[in-house]
């Protein structure tokens, strides 16, 4: 895909409606959110030793770093909403994902699409970048999933938690990491 020279934005940034690719938005390279899901992506149980994990996200096809995965998305909520939830049901807080300094979160647990299954890992072959949305509010980013490295068919996607991904009261690390990795450091 084409990326014009007016619109090679830093890593924190996609084209809009002002690019001067919008007339040709489909020949340029720095659309990925807005293009959504373009790999494979298969959502499967896990089951022996890795059941409590649930849920999990493997390629359906090969994926090369560097390249768009899926975008996390959910509702925009508040601060004091996400405590507010956590405390009605614990385990939304795993879905928390914290945007702009923690006035607003992604919350993921009630509406959701397959980056919800994406599981956490010490030895992530994702990560997450956050995106300024179209309408240009900066304290609503978009948050995308892009390859750390080349991704094989069948390889589970996971993503290094961000210490700030949920609200303050569970900032301790009081989740037990399930990942399995060899650099598993135990909580997330």
């Amino acid at each position: 895909a084409l990326v014009h020279m007016a619109c090679q934005h830093a890593k924190s940034s996609e084209c809009g409606y002002g690019c001067s690719c919008s007339e040709q938005p489909d020949r340029c390279g720095n659309r990925a959110l807005q293009r959504g899901v373009r790999k494979r992506l298969l959502v499967f149980p896990l089951g022996g030793k890795n059941a409590a994990k649930g849920w999990g996200v493997k390629a359906g096809e090969p994926i090369q770093a560097g390249e768009f995965v899926c975008e996390y998305v959910g509702e925009i909520i508040t601060a004091a909403e996400a405590e507010r939830r956590e405390a009605a049901c614990p385990a939304a807080g795993l879905y928390h994902f914290e945007l702009s300094g923690g006035r607003f979160l992604i919350d993921a647990f009630a509406v959701r699409n397959v980056a919800a299954f994406i599981n956490f890992s010490c030895d992530p072959n994702l990560e997450p970048r956050r995106l300024d949305a179209l309408s240009g509010d900066k304290s609503l980013p978009r948050v995308g999933f892009f390859a750390r490295r080349d991704i094989k068919t069948g390889d589970e996607l996971g993503y290094r938690r961000d210490p700030n991904a949920t609200t303050r009261k569970n900032r301790s690390g009081s989740i037990v990491c399930l990942c399995g990795s060899n650099n598993c450091v135990g909580r997330v």
